[in-house]
């Protein structure tokens, strides 16, 4: 399933989704810090949906200061900038 579905999710998109199930978000290396998520079924239908009305808030930005506080069973996208370069040198 996940071969079909990759070329068309997009983050940020809105779809209709028909037949799934939402369960309880609790593995050990999650993706989302979400209690719930979703499981498509071979059956499952879904498709594009536009609504230019819907909130398009989806972002879950934590401080570099709180870096230490966060929860390390979630998996999350680091921002930053490239400051200084240099060549990968032998540590004994």
């Amino acid at each position: 399933m996940e071969f079909v579905l990759h070329d068309e999710i997009v983050e940020g998109g809105l779809y209709r989704i028909k037949n799934f199930i939402v369960w309880d978000n609790n593995d050990n290396n999650k993706t989302t810090s979400h209690r719930h998520k979703l499981f498509f079924y071979r059956s499952t239908h879904f498709g594009n949906h536009e609504d230019d009305e819907f909130p398009n808030n989806i972002r879950d930005l934590n401080e570099l200061s709180n870096i230490q506080n966060i929860d390390d069973t979630v998996q999350m996208d680091v921002i930053g900038r490239v400051v200084s370069y240099q060549q990968p040198c032998f540590v004994p």
